[in-house]
């Protein structure tokens, strides 16, 4: 599980970025469109999908993604989902595994330009293509059943608009899991250093130098991500899912899930 670190300037901490960009600039610039986490990602998705393929073993984390599949009400043979921040196609390898392979799945990852030639070149494959924007995997769907975002919306700039993007879709459902927000009535930015080897499923691979790497980390209000949630859909059950995910100086952030359905109207 990733942590959170702050850069310090001199001897004072700084608590918070005045703005995404202000904490961009503070790393090297390229947050999830570096190279070596665009080659990581992609070949650690390799591996996992093989070995999925071969030994039919899933990891406990997995336990989040059943618990959202098995919520869905799906009315067609096909089960379509749009996976907002999908990295190089892991949660579409383990429904692959958990829901068997005579089901139908149609999923649609919306990444970084930089992730999404990659690994539609090393990873798409029958039923999982990558985008750059949520309008273009949409348009290539046509009709979603499910809008899933994991660990990824607390990573854009501003994650109360890009979950009003998702909630437009008006998917019959929605599943946020592995999501950071504040308890507080404020945003705040932050930079977060890890390893490359943090960056997708597993262990890092052979070849690989297991670097330092930074991206900026955006903690908005939970209430108003409630109420934007709350505008077209009906929190079905919300989960505390780890207290204290993320910590800040003094302030720590923890980590939330919500399955949604689509209010009738």
């Amino acid at each position: 599980m990733r942590k959170l670190f702050l850069k310090t300037s001199g001897r004072t901490p700084q608590l918070s970025f005045p703005s995404y960009e202000a904490a961009l600039s503070a790393s090297d610039g390229t947050g999830y469109q570096s190279s070596n986490v665009v080659d990581v990602v992609v070949q650690k998705n390799k591996i996992y999908r093989d070995h999925l393929q071969r030994t039919r073993t899933l990891g406990i984390d997995t336990l989040r993604l059943a618990v959202g599949l098995a919520a869905v009400e799906r009315k067609g043979p096909t089960l379509s989902v749009i996976d907002f921040g999908g990295g190089g196609g892991t949660q579409f390898f383990a429904a692959r595994s958990l829901l068997g392979s005579a089901e139908n799945i149609t999923w649609n990852v919306v990444e970084t330009p930089a992730i999404v030639k990659a690994a539609n070149a090393n990873l798409a494959c029958r039923g999982l293509r990558f985008f750059e924007s949520i309008e273009k995997a949409q348009e290539d769907m046509g009709v979603v059943d499910l809008v899933f975002a994991s660990g990824s919306l607390q990573y854009t700039p501003d994650p109360l608009a890009m979950l009003g993007r998702l909630v437009s879709i008006e998917a019959p459902h929605l599943y946020i899991t592995r999501t950071s927000f504040n308890d507080q009535q404020e945003t705040m930015f932050a930079l977060q250093h890890s390893r490359l080897a943090h960056n997708g499923p597993g262990p890092l691979p052979e070849g690989f130098n297991d670097e330092g790497v930074s991206y900026p980390v955006t903690f908005s209000p939970k209430n108003d991500a409630e109420d934007v949630i709350s505008a077209k859909y009906d929190i079905r059950f919300a989960v505390k899912e780890e207290v204290g995910a993320y910590r800040v100086a003094s302030r720590s952030f923890d980590m939330h899930g919500y399955f949604c359905d689509l209010k009738r109207r």
